[in-house]
C-alpha cells in the first residue's frame, strides 16, 4: 500500500514540478516504487522484466537529468529553454513513454509482467511523462520530433502486432499504436488528449480485468474460461479498443481526426486512419479465432455479472456520446 501511494503521489508531483530537476527526482521515486511492486513476485520472468524496465528507465533518467543540469547552468526557466536542450528532454521522455523509435523495450517488459502491472505500465506510468512532454512543445524542432515519433509509432505499432499471438505482445504493440494517437492529440488540443487518455485507460482497464480474471495468455485460450455474456463483453471491449464506431472508443479518435482536419494536418490524419484499419485486423483476429475454436465453457462467478453489465453499458454509451460531440463541435 505504501508503494502504491508513493507511485501515485510521485507522478502527480512530477507533473506539477516547477523545475526539471524536481521532475527528475519525482520520476525516480516513481520508478523505484513501481520496481518494488514488481519484486513482490518471485518469478524469474518478472525479475527479467524488472531488470529490463530498470535499465531503460535509468537510461532515460540519465538523459533527462543531464539536460536538466545543462538547463540550470544556462539559467533557463522551466518552459523557456534552448531548442537543443528541449529536444534532448523530449527524447528522454519519449524513451520513458515507449514511443517509437524507442519502443523495443515495451513488448519485452510486458511479456514477463502480470496483468495488473501491465495496466499500470500502459496507463498511469504515461501520465507524468506526457504532461512534462507538453511543456517541451515550445520549439518547431521538438514538434518535428514528436510528429516523426507519432508517425513511426502508428506504423510500427500496427504492423508489428500482426506477427504475434501472445496477448501481452499484442497489447504492447497496440499501446505503441495508441501512443501515436495520444501524441497527435497532445499536439492538437490538450482537452482531446485528456479525453483520449481517460477513455483509453478505462477501456484497457476493463479489458485487462477480464484477462486477469481468467488467466488468459494467448489467442488459443482467450475464450476458454469465459461464459457467453463475458464473451460478448470481451468482444465489445476489443471493438471499442480498436476505435470501431459506434462504440465509446471511437469518440476520442474521432475528436483527434477532427482536430487534425481543422489544422490541415491531412497526412497525419490519413496515417492515423490507415493504422487503425490494420490494428482492427488483429483485434478481429482475436474474435474470429475464439469463435472458430471448440472449447468447454467455464462460467465465471455470479458476483461478476455487475461488471459484465457495466462493460456492455460503458461500450454502448458511445451511441449517445458521439452524436452529442458532433453537435458541440
Amino acid at each position: 500500500m505504501m508503494f502504491i501511494m508513493m507511485l501515485v503521489s510521485s507522478s502527480i508531483l512530477a507533473a506539477s514540478a516547477s523545475s526539471w530537476f524536481m521532475a527528475w527526482i519525482s520520476l525516480e521515486i516513481n520508478m523505484v516504487s513501481l520496481l518494488a511492486l514488481f519484486l513482490h513476485s518471485k518469478s524469474p520472468r518478472v525479475a527479467e522484466s524488472t531488470l529490463k524496465y530498470f535499465l531503460i528507465q535509468t537510461l532515460a533518467s540519465a538523459v533527462l537529468v543531464s539536460s536538466a543540469i545543462f538547463a540550470m547552468m544556462a539559467d533557463s526557466s522551466f518552459s523557456l529553454i534552448s531548442s537543443q536542450i528541449n529536444l534532448i528532454l523530449s527524447i528522454s521522455l519519449l524513451i520513458k513513454l515507449g514511443a517509437a523509435p524507442f519502443h523495443l523495450w515495451v513488448p519485452q517488459v510486458l511479456e514477463g509482467l502480470s496483468w495488473k502491472y501491465i495496466f499500470i505500465v500502459l496507463t498511469w506510468q504515461k501520465f507524468a511523462p506526457f504532461l512534462l512532454l507538453l511543456s517541451c512543445l515550445q520549439t518547431n524542432l521538438t514538434k518535428g520530433l514528436m510528429k516523426f515519433s507519432l508517425i513511426l509509432s502508428l506504423i510500427l505499432g500496427s504492423i508489428l502486432g500482426l506477427a504475434y499471438s501472445s496477448l501481452r505482445k499484442i497489447l504492447a504493440f497496440s499501446s505503441i499504436n495508441h501512443m501515436g494517437w495520444l501524441l497527435s492529440s497532445l499536439l492538437m488540443k490538450f482537452s482531446s488528449w485528456i479525453l483520449y487518455f481517460i477513455l483509453y485507460s478505462m477501456i484497457l482497464g476493463l479489458l485487462i480485468f477480464i484477462l486477469n480474471s481468467n488467466n488468459t495468455i494467448s489467442l488459443s485460450n482467450t475464450m476458454n474460461s469465459l461464459n457467453t455474456m463475458s464473451q460478448i463483453s470481451f468482444y465489445t471491449l476489443i471493438l471499442s479498443f480498436s476505435g470501431l464506431p459506434p462504440f465509446i472508443g471511437f469518440a476520442p479518435k474521432w475528436l483527434v481526426i477532427n482536430d487534425l482536419m481543422i489544422n490541415s494536418s491531412f497526412l497525419i490524419a490519413m496515417i492515423l486512419t490507415l493504422s487503425s484499419l490494420i490494428t482492427l485486423f488483429f483485434y478481429l483476429r482475436i474474435i474470429f479465432n475464439s469463435l472458430l475454436q471448440k472449447y468447454n465453457l467455464m462460467y465465471l462467478p455470479s458476483n461478476k455479472s455487475k461488471i459484465t453489465s457495466f462493460v456492455m453499458w460503458f461500450n454502448l454509451s458511445g451511441l449517445m456520446i458521439i452524436p452529442i460531440l458532433f453537435l458541440l463541435l
